[in-house]
């Protein structure tokens, strides 16, 4: 796959998924695994874009307590989504806080960089949101510590 400027290689794993990846044209960078990025700005002339793409999931039947994950690709690189979903309820089951649980989930992300990777490790975000959290107030209004009280926990690790 080509764009002018930049080049997409594709590796085939031997479970049959494939990883994709766009580099610039004879550079061994920045091959990124996306097609929408914030940064990476070498690549937004040659196809990869700020764009989110944007999906509504219905709430209003989710039980209390339901919790939602956000994570950059590093948190997902060597996880998957089962697997962090795992770790946070193991966490939570024993009793740790969702601080504690968020950690935990970037604690075992940094641990599979280090057992795939010698001496790289991508950065690793997490933010975890309690669907049943108060609204939070418009940013103009919220002066307080306590205005982000619908974020319960936000941690990275670079």
């Amino acid at each position: 796959h080509r764009r002018p400027g930049c080049r997409v290689d594709t590796l085939i794993h031997p479970d049959g998924s494939e990883e994709a990846r766009v580099f610039l044209e004879n550079k061994g960078y920045p091959g990124i695994m996306m097609t929408r990025s914030l940064g990476d700005l070498c690549v937004k002339k040659n196809g990869v874009i700020a764009e989110p793409e944007v999906v509504n999931w219905p709430t209003k039947d989710c039980p209390p307590g339901t919790r939602l994950i956000l994570a950059t690709d590093g948190a997902f690189e060597f996880l998957s989504s089962a697997e962090v979903a795992d770790i946070l309820f193991k966490a939570l089951d024993q009793g740790k806080t969702d601080q504690e649980a968020v950690e935990a989930i970037l604690e075992e992300a940094k641990g599979a960089w280090a057992e795939y990777e010698d001496d790289y490790c991508d950065d690793i975000t997490v933010l975890m949101v309690t669907l049943d959290a108060p609204a939070l107030p418009p940013i103009e209004v919220c002066k307080e510590k306590d205005c982000l009280a619908g974020i319960r926990t936000a941690c990275t690790i670079l």
